[in-house]
């Protein structure tokens, strides 16, 4: 194992004619490289080579933490295949790994000056340091892009939008495995002018349909990163959040008027000081009122998401503090109430 870092730019220099050296200069920056498509593929060897083929094809600098890749249990001497009539320097990229190092965790990122190719956890570490605050927003804005997918693989369409729309991708495909969702699994989607978020729901409820609550896909945004996993992953470790619905609760006073008795107006009998009026009965007490609807406000939440979620079944607890509601659930379920009470 190499323990350095690669720099193919200084390869590929001393072995490239004056041409195609300068051709490089010109080339364009590397995350726009990832988007560039290469026609008639024909890369074997070691993943070594295949990476410095693919670099001197695209005409951009990769670099290759062997260090992260060797912790990972990757090794530059494995060897892959690549024969297509056009693929993208991304697909390639990730056909390249998954070839040379099945099921270890490896990625790449672009910086302004190379295509960084190490582990995923750095890669995670710093996209969730670079990722934009509005990512939701940008997930939620509609995009000006053209989707006409017929069968393509689900790991191309994935790898589609994240090209289309710059944000950083997870897919959790060993959950997805699990669930019967593979890489290969087709999309068959055709839309035009709408937000990556709804194009993001309708390409994960194709590849789910007829599946359970648990088994079928969601997406969710974390750090920054769009994750894109089961619900069984995400329905797993619970957190807490706090809302204060005092002005829900809150009840204008119902004041009751006294009654007039009119039978003591005809009858004389109200002398002597007496009064026309009459009590008023008690009004209901406040405190019951209170209780009912804290009662309604749970069960419409809990219907919201099905009371599997809910304990004693599921996960999930309501419970009530003075004016603020308290509720504990899982990634899913916070997910599944968000999208039930939107609609």
């Amino acid at each position: 194992m190499k323990n350095l870092v690669w720099t193919f730019a200084a390869v590929t220099a001393l072995l490239l004619p004056p041409a195609q050296a300068l051709e490089k200069q010109e080339s364009s920056k590397p995350q726009d490289a990832l988007g560039k498509t290469l026609t008639k593929v024909a890369i074997e060897g070691t993943v070594s080579s295949a990476i410095q083929d693919i670099a001197r094809q695209a005409g951009v600098v990769i670099e290759v933490d062997w260090v992260a890749l060797g912790r990972a249990g990757a090794s530059d001497k494995a060897r892959v295949s690549l024969k297509y009539d056009e693929a993208t320097v991304s697909k390639l990229l990730r056909l390249c790994l998954e070839q040379a190092a099945k099921d270890k965790p490896l990625g790449w990122y672009a910086s302004d000056k190379a295509i960084h190719i190490t582990t995923q956890s750095v890669v995670f570490a710093r996209q969730s340091a670079d990722a934009p605050k509005s990512v939701n927003a940008v997930a939620d804005k509609p995009k000006p892009m053209d989707l006409n997918f017929e069968n393509v693989a689900l790991a191309d369409v994935l790898e589609f939008l994240r090209e289309k729309t710059g944000l950083n991708f997870f897919i959790n495909w060993n959950a997805l495995q699990a669930s019967g969702i593979g890489k290969d699994t087709p999309v068959s989607l055709k839309a035009s002018g709408l937000s990556v978020a709804k194009v993001l729901n309708m390409i994960l409820d194709s590849v789910s349909a007829n599946k359970g609550k648990l088994e079928r896909l969601y997406w969710i945004v974390e750090d920054g990163v769009v994750t894109i996993t089961t619900g069984e992953s995400l329905n797993q470790e619970s957190t807490v959040r706090m809302f204060d619905i005092g002005d829900l609760l809150f009840e204008v006073p119902r004041f009751t008027s006294p009654r007039i008795d009119i039978s003591s107006i005809t009858s004389g009998t109200t002398g002597g000081g007496g009064s026309i009026f009459t009590p008023a009965p008690a009004a209901a007490g406040g405190d019951d009122r209170k209780q009912k609807m804290i009662d309604s406000i749970t069960t419409a939440i809990k219907n919201t998401i099905g009371d599997d979620m809910w304990a004693p079944t599921g996960k999930g607890t309501i419970s009530f503090i003075n004016n603020t509601l308290v509720i504990s659930q899982t990634k899913l379920g916070w997910k599944l109430l968000a999208g039930g009470l939107m609609k």
